[in-house]
């Protein structure tokens, strides 16, 4: 009966209030790519090849994985990206299921006659409390140079970020958004579509390393689909 009052929903409406405002773009959305994309642009300059669609845009296709400087900056950088997403991802579902009370439904009596007992949020147990640990070594150590002391019990579960833990967990949510989004761009529309767009067009005589288009094709799709997943993290976030 969707008239029935659904206390997930409650919750997850609670947790969901201020996402707009975490996953919010701003034009610094390409400051942490940078350096990828200037060597990048350097791989088309050396051919003088002004953008992905240009004339003679296919004569780096291939060179994206060739270049193992390259490779390696953008490989390392996928790699931050999705630690970090899966960092901040662990560390908010582990707050929000001690925060939020646990529904058990008993389906041991008569037939229709299903009960259900709310328990009390975990934080609420001092020997769950007294166990729970959010700032695992050594990120307790990176936590503590911008934390400040917990004031309460709900401060405490941010672990060493104590009271700063809403507003550095906040940020970091943002930028870790802003990274993925920026990468994702690039790696779609300056790689992944030229390499397309070259073997749908039976790889022209243009293109100088045809035998590496399928292999980088390969390589950077895995990069973009990894990254598209880190998107699907901030909303389960809260």
């Amino acid at each position: 009966d969707e008239s029935k009052f659904q206390l997930e929903n409650y919750f997850t409406k609670i947790f969901g209030k201020n996402l707009e405002e975490m996953v919010e773009l701003s034009p610094l959305t390409w400051l942490p790519l940078i350096p990828v994309i200037a060597l990048g642009t350097s791989i088309d300059l050396s051919r003088d090849i002004v953008s992905a669609s240009s004339a003679n845009a296919f004569e780096s296709c291939g060179e994206f994985i060739s270049n193992l400087g390259f490779l390696t900056v953008q490989a390392g950088t996928v790699a931050v990206a999705v630690i970090w997403g899966v960092w901040n991802f662990w560390k908010m579902v582990e707050i929000k299921n001690m925060l939020i009370p646990t529904l058990v439904r008993d389906a041991g009596g008569a037939p229709g006659e299903d009960t259900a007992v709310l328990l009390p949020p975990r934080y609420e147990d001092e020997q769950q409390m007294a166990q729970f640990n959010s700032s695992p070594f050594p990120v307790n150590l990176i936590e503590s140079i911008w934390g400040k002391p917990a004031r309460n019990i709900q401060e405490q579960l941010f672990g060493a970020a104590g009271r700063k833990g809403k507003e550095i967990y906040s940020n970091s949510i943002k930028c870790n958004v802003w990274l993925v989004v920026a990468q994702l761009v690039f790696i779609t529309t300056q790689i992944v579509a030229r390499d397309l767009s070259a073997l749908s067009q039976g790889l022209p005589a243009s293109v100088r390393e045809p035998e590496m288009v399928p292999l980088e094709l390969a390589v950077y799709g895995f990069f973009a689909a990894l990254l598209v997943g880190q998107l699907w993290l901030p909303p389960q976030k809260f």
